[in-house]
């Protein structure tokens, strides 16, 4: 083969394999969920003590895994002094839905539901209140510790 054949074969093989490549993304475009913006960095300043971006919750108490940051995002929350506030103005409340069933009395039970309940009430009047369920139920978690913590031996 001669030398302009080689080159012809050359840039034939280069352009075909240029025409098969993607386009360039951006890396926020490829994964957004490893890109921290320096406005979510900000707002990870303003979230209460104990939660950050990578903070996981489910939304509802068996519903699907998210992350404090997936749900600023689907709010379209910013942060303004100190506090976090969604696309349409009202602060962001983080609530922990307590699911830590130990024993009372009926009567107890109803005290404090119905104290939670008005707490609740209150909130949501002052705030876009965001329902967190644990992933790992904590009482749960205590239980299978305790049960493991004998002589490293499960006693339940």
């Amino acid at each position: 083969m001669n030398r302009v054949s080689c080159w012809i074969t050359f840039l034939l093989l280069l352009a075909t394999g240029c025409a098969t490549t993607p386009a360039w993304h951006p890396l926020a475009e490829l994964d957004a969920a490893l890109v921290i913006t320096p406005g979510e960095r900000e707002m990870e300043k303003c979230l209460s003590d104990g939660l950050c971006l990578g903070t996981e919750f489910r939304k509802e108490f068996q519903g699907e895994v998210t992350t404090v940051r997936r749900k600023l995002r689907e709010l379209g929350a910013r942060c303004k002094d100190g506090k976090l506030f969604d696309r349409n103005g009202r602060e962001l409340y983080f609530y922990w839905v307590p699911d830590c069933a130990v024993q009372r009395t009926e009567e107890q039970l109803k005290m404090e539901a119905d104290t939670e309940h008005r707490q609740l009430k209150e909130l949501e009047r002052r705030y876009h209140v965001i329902h967190m369920y644990h992933v790992v139920r904590p009482c749960y978690a205590r239980t299978v510790w305790l049960q493991t913590s004998r002589h490293g031996q499960r006693t339940g």
